[in-house]
């Protein structure tokens, strides 16, 4: 094994002819030559609520890595550009390291950390790819001290010896790999696996890049439990209403049954579970994954043995940022709206969540960055009273000086 020492002195010489080729010269050459910046502005106007939400300062990161990739993905830019007289006539060592990069392209890759063997080197495993690779990166201990994160959004290239991030390096705080699966279903309906959404990545990072707009609101929990919708759909071409009378009450309307569990069907868990008698269908929905695996077990009891991993866990955060981030209202229980009403105390705990959810994600760019707001104005929008969202706000800076303090070297 190459020792710690030789691989970051490696990095660092990377990073010393990355910033003097790529930085000070390709990418100003890209933007002339084929106008990808342009490309790149386009693709914001695509998106313009979540952009919208963006730092100038941080769309320009963002475009700084969006050329890169053009440039360096597979069959990518650098394939043409090393044949220009304007390329030929850099230093042997610049060109080399072109050379170089061409022969091993960049990618976007969503990972964990791993370990942490030396500072600055990092040991990630993709998330859908599961390849475990080591990567160079002295900013990203610094933002994972600040704030444990569940995984990265970064841009890499191959040295020689290890990855390298180039660019933004987009971390998160709440996103798992199931919120962005979802997502990337969302963007793209024909994505079925993880090699699909490899895939899509490559050719179309930008949306992918648009999870930044969320990446630090907080998740949202009640008491020990993640509120994350759980959803699984199975054909089921028989159904009898006998043997649930223990742990349902059920309910009809309009063709389709509603079997809602007795424990755990109200706030916050929603476990309940619906038979299509058209389609034979029969879906469980839940807003916890606890009470998903209470819900499939009590069914199972009933008679109905069924996976017990959800087709789909989304948190309520990522529904919020996908919709913000596609222009849309994401709607995945169709049958919800036959058995609620407005008065249903339920219904009324769901909306809740939502407008809380919405209210944070508004407020959070504003406690991190310290900068003014109308809390008043916040709330009206969010459908919140004022007094709900002061509670909400002095939670946040409560979490927010906990952190500080800790890690400024406080008790």
């Amino acid at each position: 094994m190459v020792p710690y020492h030789e691989i970051v002195s490696r990095c660092q010489e990377n990073s010393r002819i990355s910033s003097n080729v790529i930085d000070d010269f390709l990418l100003h050459y890209t933007a002339h030559k084929d106008r990808i910046d342009l490309e790149f502005e386009a693709a914001v106007k695509k998106y313009p609520t979540a952009s919208g939400q963006m730092k100038r300062a941080d769309l320009n990161l963002m475009k700084a890595g969006y050329i890169a990739h053009r440039v360096f993905q597979p069959g990518g830019l650098i394939h043409k550009y090393l044949k220009h007289s304007t390329i030929r006539n850099l230093s042997a060592e610049e060109y080399d390291f072109l050379e170089f990069q061409r022969d091993h392209p960049w990618r976007y890759s969503f990972a964990e950390i791993i370990d942490s063997p030396e500072k600055d080197l990092h040991q990630m495993v993709d998330v859908f790819s599961n390849e475990v690779y080591m990567l160079y990166s002295p900013g990203m201990a610094k933002t994972n001290q600040e704030q444990k994160r569940t995984g990265w959004l970064n841009l890499i290239g191959f040295n020689g010896i290890c990855w390298q991030t180039f660019s933004c390096m987009f971390s998160f705080r709440n996103f798992q790999p199931d919120d962005i699966f979802f997502f990337a279903t969302e963007l793209n309906q024909s994505i079925e696996d993880d090699d699909d959404l490899i895939h899509e990545l490559a050719r179309n990072p930008f949306p992918f890049l648009m999870l930044f707009t969320g990446a630090e609101i907080p998740g949202i929990r009640h008491k020990n439990h993640d509120i994350k919708r759980c959803l699984s759909n199975d054909p089921l071409p028989a159904f009898h209403t006998a043997g649930f009378e223990m742990d349902f009450t059920l309910a009809w309307n309009n063709g389709v049954y509603r079997l809602k569990h007795k424990k755990l069907g109200d706030f916050p868990h929603f476990a309940q579970a619906y038979y299509d008698e058209e389609k034979q269908l029969m879906m469980r929905s839940t807003m916890t994954e606890f009470s998903f695996a209470v819900l499939t077990k009590s069914l199972k009891k009933a008679g109905y043995a069924l996976e017990e991993e959800p087709d789909i866990i989304v948190s309520v955060l990522m529904l919020t940022n996908a919709g913000n981030i596609l222009e849309k209202k994401i709607e995945i229980d169709p049958y919800e709206h036959l058995f609620y009403t407005p008065n249903d105390e339920d219904q009324k705990n769901s909306e809740v969540i939502d407008k809380m959810n919405h209210f944070i994600q508004k407020i959070t760019p504003h406690l991190n960055e310290g900068t003014k707001y109308d809390i008043k104005a916040l709330a009206e929008e969010a459908g919140l009273s004022l007094e709900e969202a002061k509670n909400i706000v002095k939670v946040m800076k409560n979490k927010i000086r906990q952190l500080k303090k800790r890690y400024s070297g406080g008790s």
